[in-house]
């Protein structure tokens, strides 16, 4: 193992074992800021950080209104800042409210009943719970389990 702190605050751990079963691994390696080693070494921010044991943040709409910030959603998308910042509203206020994509179902909240449907999304049968689009490569970041 070797170790190599850099300038910007980074540590890399660099391990000279393959990751556990991954064959075809012969050297792996870690960064972690230092930020993170400073923020996270007692087990109270441990349990906080795995367990989201933290504390929730109440809100009111003249509350919200004074901390509502934007971020753009390519940004979102293409910058680990902004999809961090995203994850802390979500984390700290339980609520980000962003773009409704449109898919090839159509508009969003475009529900039907189709005679003969040969697609599930508009069958006339009722559904089960479910979650949506499991299958799919690039599936929904935040699933939610509906009737």
């Amino acid at each position: 193992m070797k170790r190599r702190a850099s300038n910007n605050h980074i540590l890399e751990i660099i391990w000279n074992q393959p990751i556990l079963n991954q064959k075809n691994s012969n050297i792996h390696r870690c960064l972690y800021l230092s930020v993170s080693l400073q923020t996270y070494p007692t087990s109270k921010n441990v349990s906080c950080a795995r367990y989201h044991d933290c504390r929730f943040i109440y809100w009111n709409r003249n509350d919200i209104q004074q901390v509502t910030r934007h971020v753009q959603f390519n940004n979102y998308l293409n910058y680990d800042q902004d999809f961090y910042t995203a994850l802390n509203y979500l984390t700290d206020y339980g609520l980000v409210i962003g773009e409704i994509p449109h898919t090839f179902y159509g508009k969003p909240w475009d529900v039907r009943s189709v005679q003969k449907a040969i697609h599930i999304i508009y069958t006339s049968q009722e559904l089960e719970s479910h979650m949506n689009l499991l299958y799919f490569k690039a599936a929904s970041g935040l699933q939610f389990l509906h009737s």
